[in-house]
């Protein structure tokens, strides 16, 4: 689990080999923002249209999106 802290956010990782997945899913009925340590340049699928992507220091989440990134190493 990461953003353990947060009540709204449900966020957590998966890793095989070189690959991390990031999956992050909101509950919240209002946008939140939620820190990054990783890089969001390959969103691999999420609920909304455009995806927000990029070298970013946060994460702002729509109402009930979910969003799955995957990093290499």
């Amino acid at each position: 689990m990461i953003l353990e802290e947060e009540t709204d956010i449900y966020a957590y990782t998966r890793t095989y080999e070189n690959e991390t997945w990031y999956i992050y899913c909101s509950f919240s009925q209002e946008e939140v923002t939620v820190p990054l340590s990783h890089d969001t340049s390959d969103p691999v699928i999420g609920n909304y249209n455009e995806s927000p992507a990029g070298l970013k220091e946060e994460l702002v989440l729509r109402p009930y999106e979910a969003i799955v990134y995957r990093t290499t190493r």
